[in-house]
Formats: structure tokens, C-alpha cells, sequence
């Protein structure tokens, strides 16, 4: 039975949590990026106390079994946790590199700061065996000073080495005319596709003929010539 547990352990190596309970910024472009930014499998919890909007959000993610919405952070067996709101969005990699930051270095926490102008937002990756293995030594500590007393925490320039700001993100381009190409290019294709088909079909026949016996086809013209003196043709 041991078996099956780590291969479910190993195959979620991070829960991702979007903290969208303080926020009204958009959560689709965390979320997404969360989730095709990189190469560790991961799963994404999006905490929303308002049940209208969770149910909203779930109605719009509901072919997407990796993403959930809950009022708190859900247990998990991954052995990472990646706390972020939805004013950031992961860069392409930027997971990957945290992942492997934090397993080099046995740490416990990393904390990203991004800043901008007046505004600043806080993302962290735990590792969990950490986080529950200083709770322990360390009852009397709050969380994280805890971490820092056992494993180690470090802290990040977050805007320089992982996060884009969601608002900075360019506007989705009008793909309007793109369909419509495609649509004449599939109908070209189309086309060209019949064309092919029949040239093929007319190759097939003549090859059939290049390579029959010369008397098989000199009896067969010898017949029509007849048919045709029967007929009262030319001859």
C-alpha cells in the first residue's frame, strides 16, 4: 500500500494557494499562470470567503479538476506550498527555479517581496515538512519564527526573480480576424486536398497501365476495334 502514496506524493509537488480574500483583482491570470508557467506538477486552491463569487469562479473552472475554490487552505500531501495573491503572476520557470532554490538549500520558507511605487504583495513557498517539523520543536514560536530557528528562511526580490504584476499584463489581442483566416486557410487546404486526391487517383490509373502486359492491351484495342466494325464504325 506504501507505494501508491508516494507515487501520489511525488506526482503533486506543489499546492499553490491564491489568496483572493483581501483582493479584487482578477484571479484567472494567477491561476493560469500557476498552472502552464512550468514543468512541476501542481495543483491551485483559490481562497474566496464570498460564496457568490466562489461559486462564480467555480462555474468558470469547472473543466479544470486542478483548480478548487475554498474558504481556507486545504490539506495536502505536496510536499511545497505556494502562498500568492492574485495580483501577481508567475513567470515562465519561476516555480521550477523556487523549487529547486528551496530543495539546494534545505530551507524552510522563501518569502518574495514585489514592490511597486507605494504598492507591495508578498508571495512564500514552505516546505511542509519543515513548517510542521519546527512547529514541533518549537511550539512557542510563531510559524515562521520558528522555521527561521530550525531550517532557515530567505527572502527574495520577488518582481526581479519571479512575479509579473497582474496589471501590467498586456490586453488580450482581438483574435476575431485570426479565426477568420483560419477558417479561408482550412477551406484552402480543403481544396488543395481534393486536387491532391484526384491527381493521386489519376496517377494510380496510369501506372496501372504502364505496367500491363503490352499483349493484354493490344487484345483489349483489337476488341473496341472490332465493336466498333460491328457497329458500322470507321475503321
Amino acid at each position: 500500500m506504501s507505494a501508491p502514496t508516494h507515487a501520489r506524493i511525488d506526482s503533486l509537488r506543489v499546492q499553490i494557494v491564491v489568496d483572493a480574500s483581501r483582493s479584487k483583482s482578477k484571479v484567472g491570470p494567477a491561476v493560469y499562470s500557476a498552472l502552464g508557467t512550468s514543468r512541476t506538477s501542481a495543483r491551485v486552491a483559490v481562497l474566496v470567503p464570498d460564496e457568490r463569487r466562489a461559486e462564480r469562479l467555480r462555474r468558470r473552472f469547472a473543466d479544470e479538476p486542478r483548480i478548487t475554490c475554498a474558504d481556507e487552505a486545504p490539506d495536502t500531501a505536496a510536499p511545497y506550498r505556494l502562498c500568492m495573491p492574485p495580483d501577481l503572476v508567475l513567470r515562465v520557470g519561476a516555480l521550477d527555479r523556487m523549487v529547486r532554490e528551496i530543495e539546494r538549500d534545505q530551507l524552510g520558507i522563501i518569502f518574495l517581496a514585489c514592490v511597486k511605487n507605494s504598492d507591495m504583495h508578498f508571495a512564500r513557498l514552505e516546505r511542509r515538512e519543515a513548517v510542521e517539523a519546527a512547529a514541533r520543536a518549537h511550539p512557542g514560536d510563531s510559524r515562521f519564527d520558528a522555521v527561521d530557528r530550525r531550517d532557515g528562511t530567505r527572502w527574495i526580490d520577488g518582481s526581479a526573480w519571479a512575479f509579473d504584476w497582474t496589471d501590467e499584463l498586456p490586453e488580450s489581442p482581438d483574435v476575431t480576424g485570426l479565426h477568420r483566416e483560419l477558417a479561408l486557410l482550412r477551406a484552402a487546404l480543403g481544396e488543395r486536398d481534393a486536387k491532391l486526391a484526384e491527381t493521386r487517383e489519376q496517377a494510380r490509373h496510369w501506372r496501372s497501365l504502364a505496367t500491363e502486359p503490352l499483349r493484354r492491351r493490344l487484345r483489349r484495342g483489337m476488341k473496341r476495334r472490332l465493336v466498333r466494325i460491328l457497329r458500322g464504325g470507321s475503321r
